[in-house]
């Protein structure tokens, strides 16, 4: 019986698209931008600089159609923006105010960039006089664990698509190349096409590689993963190429695709406000109610059903959930490991606090509001058939979460929790023009794997934010090369106005395939002051430093 799927090979791609509606609303009422850009982040599954966009009344991913009503544009400067009805085609018109007929259609230029990628936005309603920002973002990981006997190999691939922006899609099909091009097919196509049945492809290296091909074992960079949509009716379309990767000789391979978006719409700033850690929940209301069936897969949050990927079950007492419910469940965010470090771990995000645990490991790191514990669960998180698992109820208890079980002794066991997000209280600690950083240093020991961060402030200011790398906890639209800060914290100020922590591999700052969880390569430090909204008030920058 062949071992399952030891590695977690992660390719997460987060594809953002927001239409904004300007505060700055353009004088000449027939009038609009829409703007586009695109960050991708340096790893395995590549980064690509060279792009283009263009506008349609209908679109398909890979198609030219008549619905085009823009030239193509290639990127300057990181971005696209079409100025209408300027840049309207000749004999073409901007379906100005039809009720989601506009389209973006994004990607690649040239042959030698990854990932390739073709992309169709779910459609949206362009308007006069309102400018529409699309950000858009890839960021892709990939590693590798020898779990596998010699000759054979498993590459899993799951796709998960949220529900704004680009739209949600479950109709999607995977294949293996020895070269690939986005939109063609290729003679270096090793496997059949696979649909993903309940959100998964899985390919078992060399049962299933056609007639009369072999798989590229063990040359170096010549696999490509090929991932596109298949129903034309829902949104995103798309089809995408990895850069390639070396298919190793008993090998595991477990890839995880995540597509999701967020749209909003942006209004005046409001007045600047800075936030209290919060105490309590503000509205009952908010609640959220989850219901599970044990060795089911259907679910309820407040009452709306579901189906997950993976049924609980019990082991050892304790009820085992995969964790892409948890997060959804829970509205958390959630991060995987390793990034080519020795142990395996996962992460969440939310209630003001960050939780990690290491796979095979019944120890729960904690960090809530700058300060960290260590909590303990009978049970370790663990993989099974390619999918992380982990006790419920100690991560749950640890957010706040009210569990209820029963019957166990009857043909069917459920549990059930209450989980309330605590809210923001909203008391403003300073004007806007009375709190300021002055400045702020990152200090790395290379021998002794530590960073220490250290600054001062100016006001009455009880506590700073600090985001590291891409800088993304702080302030995720400043910052797009590498967009991916692995943690923010907040650091409190001493009496003198000065702040400073020192992070140590280990400690203070989890995971990551290097110290600190930080990916090789120049990284600063962010220190703001933030309101409510997430807003900074002030901010200063450390001086680059480099992680080997």
């Amino acid at each position: 019986m062949k071992k399952k799927l030891a590695l977690l090979l992660v390719m997460v791609m987060v594809l953002a698209f927001t239409p904004v509606a300007s505060a700055d609303q353009h004088v000449d009422a027939e009038t609009a931008t829409v703007s586009i850009t695109l960050s991708t982040s340096e790893n395995a599954f590549g980064e690509t600089e060279m792009w283009e966009a263009s506008l349609y009344e209908g679109a398909v991913a890979g198609e030219e159609t008549s619905g085009r009503f823009t030239d193509w544009k290639t990127v300057e400067d990181g971005s696209v923006s079409f100025d209408l009805p300027m840049e309207v085609r000749e004999d073409d018109e901007a379906p100005w105010g039809a009720e989601l007929d506009t389209y973006v259609r994004v990607r690649t230029v040239g042959e030698d960039g990854y990932p390739d990628f073709d992309l169709v936005s779910t459609p949206f309603t362009l308007n006069e006089g309102a400018d529409i920002d699309v950000s858009i973002g890839l960021n892709t990981e990939i590693n590798m664990v020898e779990d596998q006997e010699d000759g054979e190999a498993v590459v899993a691939v799951s796709l998960y698509t949220g529900s704004d922006g680009f739209g949600e899609t479950d109709e999607w099909e995977a294949s293996l190349y020895e070269g690939a091009v986005t939109g063609e097919e290729t003679s270096g196509r090793f496997t059949d096409w696979k649909v993903a049945e309940e959100g998964v492809v899985e390919f078992v290296i060399p049962e299933e590689v056609r007639e009369d091909n072999e798989a590229p074992w063990n040359v170096e960079m010549d696999t490509y993963l090929r991932v596109r949509s298949i129903d034309d009716d829902a949104y995103p379309l798309f089809d995408m190429v990895s850069a390639p990767f070396t298919l190793g000789d008993g090998m595991n391979y477990s890839v995880n695709i995540s597509l999701v978006s967020v749209a909003m719409v942006v209004e005046d700033v409001p007045e600047l406000e800075i936030p209290v850690v919060p105490e309590e929940p503000t509205d009952p209301d908010a609640s959220i109610e989850v219901m599970m069936w044990i060795n089911q897969t259907d679910y309820t949050i407040n009452d709306e059903p579901g189906t997950a990927d993976v049924a609980p079950f019990i082991q050892d007492g304790r009820t085992m959930v995969p964790i892409s419910f948890v997060a959804r469940a829970m509205n958390l965010d959630s991060d995987w490991g390793p990034r080519g470090a020795a142990a395996e771990w996962v992460s969440f995000e939310g209630n003001n606090m960050r939780i990690e645990l290491e796979i095979g490991s019944t120890e729960i790191a904690v960090w809530e509001n700058g300060v960290e514990r260590t909590e303990t669960s009978d049970v370790a998180a663990q993989i099974v058939d390619g999918r992380t698992v982990l006790p419920l109820r100690a991560v749950g208890e640890i957010l706040g979460a009210d569990f209820n079980w029963g019957p166990k002794d009857a043909a069917t066991e459920w549990v059930s929790f209450t989980y309330t997000p605590t809210a923001v209280i909203e008391e403003p600690l300073q004007d806007e023009e009375e709190a300021s950083i002055d400045w702020i240093t990152a200090t790395p020991d290379y021998e002794e794997n530590s960073l220490t961060i250290a600054g001062a402030v100016t006001g009455d200011v009880d506590m700073v934010s600090i985001g590291v790398g891409a800088l993304r906890w702080v302030d995720e639209r400043d910052y797009e090369d590498d967009a991916r800060g692995h943690q923010g914290f907040d650091i409190p100020v001493e009496e003198d106005g000065s702040f400073s922590i020192t992070l140590v591999e280990g400690g203070s700052w989890p995971g990551g395939d290097n110290w600190h969880g930080l990916r090789s390569g120049t990284h600063q430090v962010r220190a703001a002051i933030l309101d409510d909204e997430g807003e900074i008030v002030s901010f200063v920058d450390s001086e680059e430093f480099t992680v080997e």
